[in-house]
């Protein structure tokens, strides 16, 4: 018979495996739709659905939170890292939502890359999240925290060149709209970092 502690862990670890699911689904999706624009619409509404499930996830991370002390996850850790999966699926609906708000019809190399590492950071945090908690394994965590820091870097060396050439490009309204997409993709790399972040210090506090 399991205890009342190892049954709200194992409540909390599908919670977190099935939202960092969501995230790397819709992190896919992202980068697909970011190589060929033609079906925005319908990536649009289904990323929308991603997030709205990511919310339901999130509400129920928070009441399970406030309805026990039974948890070998530090209360202190699970808000924050709950919420960090939800933003980066806040950033991708809203970049992508921008994109059809803008009625962008032709994508930039940029963007396909950014997002191409977008995906590669939700997979990095899957491998992470899956089957971690509530103790992560501390070696594993902080490879896959260098990992992470060295994609981000990877990407703000991307939104450099992308910035870079948006004003070369001397058009005022490209520059505009490009910026406001690649600060959504931008924050969507700094929300998985922190993420990732996150669990290397629950890892620290529970090494094995």
């Amino acid at each position: 018979m399991r205890t009342p502690l190892a049954r709200r862990d194992g409540q909390f670890r599908t919670i977190f495996e099935n939202h960092i699911t969501i995230v790397r689904n819709a992190a896919k999706e992202v980068k697909t739709l970011f190589v060929d624009l033609s079906a925005l619409h319908e990536s649009v509404e289904s990323i929308i659905a991603r997030e709205r499930e990511g919310d339901r996830l999130k509400r129920e991370a928070v009441e399970l939170l406030d309805s026990t002390s039974f948890s070998r996850l530090d209360p202190e850790d699970i808000d924050p890292l709950i919420d960090e999966l939800d933003k980066i699926l806040n950033t991708m609906r809203e970049a992508v939502s921008l994109m059809e708000d803008y009625g962008i019809t032709a994508t930039r190399r940029e963007a396909t890359e950014l997002t191409s590492l977008l995906y590669e950071m939700a997979c990095v945090l899957y491998d992470a999240i899956k089957g971690a908690l509530p103790a992560p394994f501390l070696k594993k965590t902080r490879d896959a925290h260098t990992r992470i820091s060295a994609l981000e870097e990877r990407g703000d060396a991307i939104l450099r060149d992308a910035r870079r050439n948006l004003r070369a490009e001397n058009n005022v309204w490209m520059f505009m709209v490009w910026s406001d997409v690649f600060k959504e993709l931008e924050t969507s790399t700094d929300h998985a970092k922190h993420a990732l972040g996150i669990l290397l210090s629950i890892a620290r506090k529970n090494p094995r």
